[in-house]
C-alpha cells in the first residue's frame, strides 16, 4: 500500500431527541376542517440563537397514507419558528381536513437550521362523518316502484 494516499470523508453529526412526554393529538370528523395551534418547547436546547430557524415535517407516515399525508389532508404553517430563550415556544398551525375515516400515529420532527432534531409523536384520528341527507323510499306492499335521484361529490 502507498502511504501517501489519504481518504477524507465529510462527517456531520446531528443531535436527535425523542420526546417521552410531549405527544400531540388531532381528531375531527371526516369532511370537517380543524385548525389547531401546536406550542412546542424543545427540551435540551440550552443555547438559543435568535437568528436560527426551526422547521416542522412529518415522518413515519404509513404507506397507505403517503399520498394524502402530508399535503392534502394535513398541512402545517409556521406561526413562530424562532426562539428568543430556552423556555420559549415554537408555534405551528395545523390544518386537518380528512376525507376518509382512519386512525394513525406518526412522528412530527422539528429540525434546527444549524443541526439538531426533536421528534414528537402525533396521533391523527378521522371519525365517521355526519350523514349528508336522508332518503326515504316508500312503496305499497306487492307493488313495484322506482325512484331516481342524483348523488354528487361536493369535493370535486
Amino acid at each position: 500500500m502507498n502511504e501517501k494516499i489519504k481518504w477524507t470523508f465529510p462527517l456531520k453529526g446531528v443531535t436527535e431527541s425523542y420526546s417521552t412526554s410531549g405527544d400531540f393529538f388531532l381528531k375531527t370528523k371526516c369532511r370537517v376542517s380543524k385548525k389547531h395551534e401546536f406550542k412546542i418547547n424543545l427540551p435540551g436546547n440550552p443555547y438559543v440563537d435568535e437568528s436560527e430557524t426551526y422547521s416542522l415535517e412529518l415522518s413515519g407516515v404509513p404507506k397507505e397514507f403517503e399520498h394524502v399525508i402530508p399535503g392534502k389532508w394535513i398541512k402545517f404553517k409556521d406561526i413562530k419558528n424562532t426562539l428568543t430563550d430556552p423556555a420559549d415556544y415554537l408555534i405551528f398551525e395545523a390544518s386537518f381536513a380528512p376525507l376518509k375515516p382512519f386512525k394513525m400515529t406518526t412522528e412530527m420532527t422539528i429540525n434546527k437550521s444549524s443541526g439538531g432534531r426533536w421528534k414528537f409523536r402525533l396521533f391523527l384520528e378521522a371519525l365517521l362523518p355526519d350523514p349528508d341527507d336522508k332518503i326515504e323510499i316508500i312503496s305499497p306492499i306487492n307493488k313495484t316502484s322506482s325512484v331516481s335521484f342524483k348523488l354528487t361529490n361536493i369535493h370535486k
